[in-house]
């Protein structure tokens, strides 16, 4: 038989108790919470690109920049020459503030045959390829670059579904609150079934 959760009084002591539970740890249960939906919504954008979800939609490479990468023994999937702007998104803190922001990492190409033929940081090399540009090779040569989406599906994905996204993100929320909810409650001579 289930034991029964011993009541306790709500008297101003408990309700004091009980609320200092949950504005003692709202914050930081919100911040892990926000950090895991950051990394949720990055996973997603990389997810697009490796499994070329929205490739349908997208416009072949060109012949000449496919027979390139194939020369350089490159991954032939679009947005995927060497998987390091693919790797490079993620979620990161705002420096100052307790907040998140998904993007790909502000730095120049790593990789040897990328590094030196142009000065341009992975998040610039992600709007590009996001919106599109009309740039100019190393070699003088004025490209047009058609646009790729793949971040705009998965952000309006989000904002169609926010209200399920809002009810996420609180469920979760509460369940990093509720066992020290529940701590609190049991330190002060009562039980909780939640």
């Amino acid at each position: 038989m289930p034991q029964q959760a011993k009541r306790v009084k709500a008297t101003p002591d408990v309700l004091k108790a009980v609320m200092d539970a949950i504005t003692e740890n709202v914050e930081e249960a919100a911040q892990k919470v926000t950090l895991r939906f950051a990394n949720r919504i990055a996973g997603r954008i990389r997810q697009t690109i490796v499994g070329q979800t929205q490739g349908d939609s997208w416009p072949p490479l060109s012949p000449p920049y496919a027979a390139w990468k194939k020369r350089k023994d490159l991954d032939p999937r679009m947005l995927y020459a060497t998987g390091e702007y693919v790797q490079s998104i993620r979620a990161r803190a705002i420096p100052g503030r307790k907040a998140y922001v998904v993007s790909p990492a502000q730095r120049v190409h790593k990789n040897k045959i990328y590094k030196g033929r142009n000065n341009l940081t992975l998040d610039r090399i992600g709007a590009i390829h996001e919106f599109g540009a009309v740039v100019t090779s190393p070699e003088g040569k004025k490209m047009v670059i058609p646009a790729r989406p793949h971040w705009r599906p998965v952000l309006d994905d989000v904002r169609k579904n926010e209200a399920q996204w809002q009810k996420d993100f609180s469920g979760a929320v509460w369940a990093q609150i509720i066992p020290k909810l529940v701590d609190r409650i049991e330190a002060i001579g009562g039980s909780a079934t939640l």
